[in-house]
């Protein structure tokens, strides 16, 4: 049943000539007749070679009461799903699923996909959204970026639930080969989760963009019952994956549910006026009465809040006393910024990195969901099955389960901030390895740092170089004991020496066995050890022992004045040194 490589190219040729399709549009025609039926004529019909709602083909099959609906590309590359995704998210399934714009409208595949979809509308009973290609659908399955985008499309299943007058239709989406016909084996059938929030004192804003604030009280277990429901999807917007119960912060909201519902020391009616309150983002939102629906809500500021919550509840829930402590809890309000952006998820990005003051926040933790970020964590858990822990405390609020869905096959995870200094490190930037504030807050810094070309970069020569730091104090001890006492200044040159380890490294010819051997695994091996400091004694220290001869350098070790050691300068004079001793060239990832 697979789509070939000559019928595609066959197809494609006859489409050039009549002017009409790309290599795309025909695979999604051929799969259409081999998958559904039907015939040619009624397939090229049912394909758009425009990509204009994200989706390009579809079919109904009214004996099993599905809605197929198609990204189809003829490519081993699921990262060209992005655009798509994009699409579908922001006006796609609302041109499908809702009123199309005049514009839309004028698109002939729209028009008869909502033709078919009116004529069709009391049979169907699930929509599944396939995206089909020629490489490998787990690897798509564990991309962080697709899971990101995914999570954009899932929160638009209202418009599915309304099209179909509150019919229970389930979502479904994967991602399938057309090689092995083999789907992600993890599809997700999604559930919309809504909540009827009894809210009081409610104040409306809207701006420019059409997206709206509400202010209002809401119960506080009403997040409870959110975080129950979802789990961690509830804090996928946010920039955190929760803080440690050891944060002061959190421990203090422990401290005032505990004074409140167990100590009796406490007023529920003040927790509003201490604490600085909860903002989400939601798919949809209308009013029912006095009580406002939510769908799909995502907590941007809170996280904290909702999981210190949720750890309380479950510790009081093996007291004798947890109906009433329950009781109590109930009467507390928080109050609630609830924002309805109308599917702009770059504003609800923005509004979430303003949002989160409660705990300080870092410049790298603002990063957390840039595009590059997620690129990279695709590709150290496709290629090494590694996990890149670019949100804080990401790693350990994963689960053995979570883990093993992910095939992460590592006990340790690789760490945004480790990362930018190893680059930097291998940059010969010393000078701003100190520096990653400023590093992450400004963009060229920032975008000189995580560049696109790490993405074609070996992911081994990344864990490779990665490690250095790990083990970066056996380098410097291994120059330090060949004479304690002419080499006692060499913690003073510690990124010096991190930058140059990394050089020696990538200059050594052992560099494709260093590769296989060490730059697979996070764990640090003793030969590895030994292998830095092998190369600081034989390579690192004449290197340096020449740098400290040279220009005014031995004088300032007599003063004691150590900062010509972390100037930017002081690598390029030990690259050139390195050059006429050794033939090294600076190489950078």
């Amino acid at each position: 049943m697979r789509i070939s490589l000559k019928e595609v190219e066959e197809a494609y040729q006859d489409a050039k000539t009549k002017k009409k399709g790309t290599k795309d549009s025909v695979f999604a025609s051929l799969f259409l007749s081999k998958e559904h039926g039907l015939e040619t004529g009624d397939a090229l019909s049912q394909v758009d070679s425009s990509f204009a709602l994200g989706c390009n083909a579809y079919a109904i099959d009214t004996q099993k009461k599905n809605l197929y609906l198609y990204v189809a590309q003829w490519s081993t590359d699921y990262k060209g799903w992005k655009n798509p995704y994009k699409i579908l998210s922001t006006t796609g399934l609302r041109a499908i699923f809702s009123d199309a714009t005049k514009e839309e409208l004028q698109n002939q595949f729209l028009r008869r996909l909502k033709a078919d979809l009116q004529e069709n509308q009391s049979v169907i009973n699930k929509v599944f959204l396939y995206f089909l290609f020629n490489g490998n659908p787990i690897a798509a399955e564990n991309s962080v970026a697709l899971a990101n985008q995914r999570e954009s499309v899932e929160e638009k299943k209202h418009l599915i639930d309304e099209f179909f007058e509150g019919r229970n239709i389930a979502l479904v989406i994967d991602y399938r080969s057309n090689l092995t016909r083999n789907l992600s084996g993890q599809s997700i059938i999604r559930k919309t989760y809504q909540y009827n929030l009894p809210v009081k004192n409610t104040v409306e804003h809207k701006n420019s963009q059409s997206a709206r604030l509400f202010v209002a009280m809401v119960p506080l277990l009403s997040f409870h019952k959110m975080y129950l429901d979802m789990g961690y999807r509830l804090f996928d917007r946010n920039i955190r994956a929760g803080l440690s119960g050891e944060n002061s912060p959190n421990k203090a909201i422990y401290a005032s549910l505990k004074s409140i519902a167990v100590n009796g020391d406490g007023r529920a009616d003040d927790f509003l006026f201490h604490h600085n309150g909860i903002a989400i983002s939601v798919g949809h939102l209308e009013w029912e009465g006095i009580q406002m629906k939510i769908t799909e809500p995502r907590v941007l500021n809170g996280a904290q809040t909702v999981s210190t919550l949720a750890r309380f509840v479950e510790e009081m829930d093996r007291t004798k006393k947890f109906d009433q402590i329950k009781k109590k809890l109930g009467e507390i309000q928080v109050l609630t910024r609830i924002i309805d952006a109308k599917g702009n998820n770059a504003f609800v990005t923005e509004v979430t990195i303003n949002n989160n003051r409660q705990n300080p926040v870092e410049p790298w933790n603002l990063r957390a969901s840039d595009g590059i970020q997620l690129e990279i964590a695709d590709k150290l858990a496709e290629e090494l099955n590694v996990f890149y822990e670019r949100q804080e405390n990401a790693f350990s609020s994963l689960s053995t389960e979570d883990l093993e869905e992910l095939n992460i096959q590592q006990s340790k995870s690789v760490e945004i901030r480790r990362l930018a200094q190893t680059i930097l490190a291998c940059q010969g930037a010393i000078d701003k390895i100190t520096s990653l504030r400023e590093v992450f807050e400004n963009p060229n810094l920032y975008h000189n740092v995580f560049h696109k070309g790490l993405l074609q970069v070996d992911a081994r020569a990344i864990l490779l170089l990665y490690k250095v730091s790990l083990r970066l104090q056996a380098g410097i001890q291994a120059i330090i004991e060949t004479g304690p006492n002419k080499y006692y200044y060499m913690n003073k040159a510690k990124n010096l020496v991190w930058a140059l380890l990394i050089q020696a490294l990538q200059n050594d010819p052992k560099i494709e066995e260093h590769l296989s051997n060490f730059g697979t695994s996070l764990a640090v091996e003793t030969h590895f050890k030994d292998t830095l400091k092998d190369l600081a004694a034989k390579r690192l220290k004449p290197i340096l022992a020449d740098f400290v001869d040279s220009g005014k350098n031995s004088q300032f070790i007599q003063e004691q004045k150590f900062g010509f050691f972390r100037t930017k300068s002081s690598f390029d004079v030990c690259m050139k040194i390195a050059n006429q001793k050794f033939g090294w060239s600076k190489k950078s990832i």
